[in-house]
């Protein structure tokens, strides 16, 4: 299970730059380095500006709420919002990696060889899912993510959506989106974030993630320390990501949908004599980030992976990315 990711890493470590490439971010939702201590070597970084909404200045409730479902339903982003997109050859490499890489690590706990497959075919699911279910306000019973069958859906990005429900129907709004057609299913990205986990442990100390073909490695404050220190040399770096490989990871998947759809958000005081309406159809692009977490099985001699379900992390980048090992408010590197 070393030999897809272990390669990448060695050629990045070999490289000149190679500190470059790894990215600190404090546990308080700091990318500027506020939580790096003495001894620290690399000084974080910041990724994106889009975690300005993890500041203390926070916006009026209802206003929030709207720009939540421009940027949802309408598909609405703001540039400091999207990620870099991927080249075809990164994203031809990344894909094949992930593929490498479930086939010799979880081959005994699933069948990963239609993975782009089910990706593709599932994510019109869940984009109904949201559109039925989720975010039909019929439906919302409550303030709690729970009442958003959050066993689909990330505790993060549930609670965005309550949050942004909530507040619609406490200014008295009301809103339908109608998906009609979903006309083009693209998978975007796909990549493994090892050292990863949601509701596992929580890194303390700044969390250093390494970027190498594609794909993302976790490290502790002291693992991170360790990888830096150019005195361990090759074998020092190599003991870090051995330890990694045992570890916990996360599957990610970004898909990208094209709809065909009507939708809209009234409230009271926008409202007349007449029922609301939906919008004349229109095409949005619509971009799903779906998860499914890796745990380590180590009752045999060779730890596998055990996969766990797919669950919706992100969409249209409303959290960010909502990274696993990232606080809440601090944009993913990608």
């Amino acid at each position: 299970m070393l030999l897809p990711l272990r390669g990448g890493c060695r050629l990045l470590a070999r490289s000149s730059q190679q500190a470059a490439a790894l990215q600190l971010y404090g546990r308080r939702g700091c990318a500027d380095g506020t939580e790096q201590r003495d001894g620290d070597s690399q000084k974080p970084k910041k990724i994106d500006e889009g975690a300005d909404e993890n500041s203390s200045d926070k916006p009026d409730p209802l206003e929030f709420a709207k720009s939540t479902w421009a940027m949802g339903v309408q598909g609405k982003i703001a540039a400091k919002h999207r990620p870099p997109k991927p080249g075809p050859l990164k994203t031809w490499i990344g894909k094949k990696m992930v593929a490498r890489h479930l086939k010799l690590a979880a081959a005994e706990h699933g069948d990963f060889d239609n993975i782009e497959e089910n990706l593709m075919e599932g994510a019109p699911l869940c984009l109904r899912f949201l559109a039925n279910d989720a975010l039909h306000g019929d439906k919302f019973t409550g303030k709690t993510a729970s009442s958003l069958q959050s066993n689909l859906m990330d505790e993060v990005f549930s609670e965005r959506l309550c949050e942004m429900m909530t507040s619609l129907r406490s200014a008295g709004c009301t809103w339908k989106w109608k998906l009609e057609e979903i006309e083009k299913v693209t998978l975007q990205r796909m990549f493994i974030i090892v050292g990863a986990s949601r509701g596992g442990t929580v890194h303390r100390g700044p969390t250093g993630i390494l970027g190498a073909f594609g794909q993302q490695f976790v490290l502790t404050k002291d693992q991170t320390q360790r990888f830096l220190d150019k005195s361990s040399g090759m074998q020092g770096r190599m003991s870090v990501l051995q330890e990694l490989l045992v570890s916990d990871s996360v599957l990610v998947g970004d898909v990208v949908l094209r709809a065909r759809q009507r939708s809209y958000l009234r409230s009271n005081a926008d409202s007349d004599s007449q029922a609301p309406e939906l919008t004349n159809r229109e095409t949005v692009e619509h971009v799903l980030r779906l998860e499914m977490h890796l745990s380590q099985d180590r009752g045999d001699e060779m730890p596998m992976l055990r996969p766990g379900s797919w669950q919706i992390a992100d969409w249209n980048w409303l959290c960010l990315g909502n990274h696993p090992a990232l606080p809440p408010g601090i944009a993913a590197p990608w």
